[in-house]
């Protein structure tokens, strides 16, 4: 699950921190990943923590200022651009969106980057592509929200054509 928030932490506080937005206790982790980043502030992970726990606590502008920090330590870090993407995804910048999780997809390609890639895409009114993003994620786990969300815009598609 390390592939969602932030890869390989390197200090038990941001370990710590990445338990704790697991948990749902954003606060506390944006509190011990702020008392770690103070110890090592080059740690891109902590960054990436940051950036996670200000998104989730509805913040998504200070997000965006953690992630690019995290990108100016860490420029091919797949966890990075992929949280950056989620971010601008919440913002409804999809077409940014879009570039980072390709990005993040040509580093670690993941069926998490795929998904919402996916989801961009609907948002974006490009079905097919969304279809395509949806297939790929089911090569790579077997999700049953998928295949509902996969099944639907099929569906969709359909109708579009017989109309």
């Amino acid at each position: 699950m390390w592939h969602l928030f932030g890869g390989g932490p390197e200090s038990p506080g941001i370990r710590k921190g990445f338990d704790l937005i697991r948990m749902g206790r954003y606060d506390e982790a944006e509190e011990f990943f702020r008392k770690a980043l103070a110890e090592h502030p080059k740690e891109p992970h902590g960054w990436v923590g940051r950036g996670i726990a200000a998104q989730r606590r509805g913040d998504p502008r200070k997000a965006l200022e953690y992630l690019d920090y995290a990108l100016t330590l860490a420029p091919d870090d797949p966890d990075a651009s992929y949280h950056k993407a989620r971010v601008l995804a919440v913002l409804d910048r999809h077409e940014q969106a879009l570039s980072w999780y390709e990005r993040s997809i040509r580093l670690k390609p993941t069926a998490a980057a795929h998904y919402c890639k996916g989801r961009s895409l609907e948002a974006l009114e490009r079905d097919p592509e969304a279809l395509d993003c949806y297939e790929k994620v089911l090569t790579l786990t077997d999700e049953q929200e998928v295949k509902v969300r996969r099944d639907t815009l099929l569906q969709r598609l359909r109708q579009q054509r017989s109309t």
